[in-house]
Order: structure tokens, then C-alpha cells, then sequence
């Protein structure tokens, strides 16, 4: 059970690096196609003869930028969530790796506890074995 936490949680941990990933990449792509239309616009006026393919080239980088511009929010949206399900999953685990350690904890103590003899032996007239049962018992832990 704990192995199959251990799995989500890993497999949450790589959404969220994937999140993060495509959202830098989006963040990128952003600075870039400010940079080109800031170049663009600042080629325009000595554009001459080319003017007219410098503006279309502007609108195109514009309408990039917008669909880019766009798709920013959705990314960060996703990363919030892969960061919440991983936070989530990892609290899950938690709650197993405790209790997990109380049942081993609680296991051990009963062990132990079988391992002792009863007080009810130790009494010469409970156990009916005389008193050469206390010489016995110095024997064995």
C-alpha cells in the first residue's frame, strides 16, 4: 500500500515537473516574441521598400504573442493544481508512513510481551511447580 502511495505520489512529482516545464517554456516563448515585435517596430521606419512585409510581420508576432499571452494563465492554473494533488499525495503518505510505523511499533510491543513469562508462573503456588521453578527461571531470560 505504502509502495503504491509512494508511486502516485512520484508520478504527481512528475506532473508537476511537467507543469513547470511547460509553463517556463510558455514564459519563454513570451520574451521572445516581445523581443521580435520590438525589433520589428524598430526596423519599420527604416523598412523602405519593405514595409509592407516588416507590418505583416508585426501582426503575425503580435497575434503569436496573444495566443501565448493566453495560454500563460492556463499553465500557471495547471501548476497550482499539480502542486496542490503532490502536496496532497504526500500527506496521504505521511499518514500511512505513520501508521505504518505505529502498527510495527504496536507489533514490537507485543512481542516483547510474549516473550515474558506471566507473573502467574512466578508464583510457587499459582504454578504448582514448587520452588525449583525460580531456579529455572534464572535460567532463561
Amino acid at each position: 500500500m505504502a509502495a503504491a502511495r509512494y508511486c502516485w505520489r512520484t508520478r504527481a512529482s512528475e506532473h508537476l515537473d511537467e507543469a513547470r516545464s511547460k509553463l517556463a517554456e510558455v514564459q519563454v516563448i513570451l520574451k521572445s516574441e516581445e523581443a521580435e515585435i520590438k525589433h520589428l517596430e524598430d526596423e519599420a521606419p527604416n523598412a523602405g521598400d519593405r514595409t509592407a512585409q516588416v507590418e505583416e510581420a508585426v501582426k503575425r508576432a503580435k497575434s503569436d504573442l496573444e495566443v501565448s499571452t493566453n495560454l500563460e494563465p492556463q499553465r500557471q492554473t495547471t501548476e497550482i493544481e499539480a502542486e496542490q494533488q503532490l502536496r496532497t499525495e504526500q500527506d496521504k503518505l505521511n499518514r500511512l508512513e505513520s501508521q505504518l510505523d505505529e502498527l510495527v511499533k504496536n507489533m514490537g510491543n507485543r512481542s516483547e510481551q510474549s516473550d515474558r513469562v506471566p507473573r502467574r508462573f512466578l508464583n510457587s503456588k499459582q504454578s504448582g511447580l514448587g520452588t525449583d521453578h525460580r531456579k529455572l527461571m534464572t535460567h532463561y531470560p
